[in-house]
């Protein structure tokens, strides 16, 4: 929401706070605008997010780039060359990204990606006797808006005016599926007793990029 700061970025990093389990980045042909300190939103956040990723692993990350080809007429190749040298800059730096080529194909990949990562947060507190299956998760179904909200990011607002307007479709789908794993999830281990109250996996928080 509009608001007053050091800079813009300044804003938004205050406005999604630390208190966000997964760091979600999306990147296709843009980088995005340069802020005070880093050539983008995106770039500025991602670090914050690994600063607190490196601290006791307080923050998963999770970080996809969308290959789908692209119109070399529409093709900005001066931010299409800072994606590609943010991709190569950040495995430098161990970061195991994905790649996908359609929304279907991000969709899919997120959901089972968000399932292993929720999956290995009960393993490290206790183990789990039960199963959620996953053919069961609700699917949101219907058009997203064409103002999207908590976007947390100016570049996001780039990619919008392209392919990424899917993109963020598929994400609100998962963010839902992901709340009901959560539910799922708790209601079981309440009944089995196995879930150390003071770690609850189902309240999963997402900061998107």
């Amino acid at each position: 929401y509009p608001s007053v700061g050091e800079y813009p970025q300044a804003v938004i990093n205050s406005q999604i706070g630390d208190e966000y389990d997964i760091f979600l980045g999306i990147l296709w042909t843009r980088f995005g605008s340069k802020t005070l300190n880093y050539e983008s939103g995106t770039e500025e956040e991602f670090y914050r997010a690994l600063e607190r990723s490196q601290q006791a692993g307080k923050v998963h990350i999770m970080m996809y780039f969308n290959i789908e080809g692209v119109p070399l007429d529409s093709l900005d190749i001066e931010q299409y060359s800072k994606v590609r040298a943010f991709q190569k800059q950040i495995a430098e730096l161990g970061c195991y990204y994905f790649t996908y080529v359609s929304s279907e194909n991000f969709k899919n990949d997120l959901r089972a990606h968000l399932y292993k990562v929720i999956e290995n947060w009960n393993v490290n507190s206790k183990p789990l006797t039960t199963q959620v299956n996953l053919s069961n998760l609700p699917v949101i179904i219907e058009p997203i808006e064409d103002e999207v909200s908590e976007l947390g990011l100016l570049e996001f607002q780039d990619i919008l005016n392209t392919k990424s307007a899917e993109a963020v479709k598929s994400l609100n789908e998962i963010t839902v599926s992901t709340i009901w794993i959560g539910e799922q999830i708790s209601e079981s281990a309440q009944k089995l007793n196995i879930i150390n109250e003071q770690n609850p996996v189902n309240q999963i928080k997402l900061a998107r990029a």
